[in-house]
């Protein structure tokens, strides 16, 4: 039986399912449909399609609404993307919120793209809800 080692601390957190089965892309592209095309038709063709092309704007809306409705964005987004694809998508959707950030639901997706990239990308964006608070 492994363990799941905390990155650059090497604390011993919990003890690995040694019997879990990573989803192949048919089974990931299916989830991503359910979870965040729910309401489009589309199929895993589509979604492969976006992912093979060059169009960086329909993977910026890909990355956008899996962030915004997936509930393990970052086990998807680190199957889907090479690493530099991934930080310039990231960096753009910050970017491109920074105007709608009086808005508390913009808000918590910009916080949810900071933890992303600080976890997926080894950033440390600091976020001020996340905080320790000083007593």
């Amino acid at each position: 039986m492994g363990y799941v080692i905390a990155c650059q601390t090497a604390t011993i957190l919990a003890p690995l399912n040694t019997e879990y089965t990573p989803m192949d892309n048919t089974e990931l592209l299916k989830d991503i449909i359910t979870y965040c095309y729910w309401d489009y038709r589309l199929g895993v063709e589509d979604l492969e399609r976006i992912l093979k092309s060059g169009d960086f704007r329909e993977k910026k809306k890909l990355v956008d609404r899996i962030v915004r409705h997936h509930p393990d964005p970052a086990l998807v987004l680190l199957k889907l993307f090479p690493q530099e694809e991934l930080r310039e998508i990231l960096h753009s959707l910050s970017e491109g919120m920074g105007s709608q950030r009086a808005n508390p639901r913009h808000a918590r997706i910009q916080e949810r793209i900071l933890l992303l990239r600080n976890c997926l990308l080894g950033e440390r964006n600091f976020i001020p809800r996340l905080a320790w608070k000083k007593r």
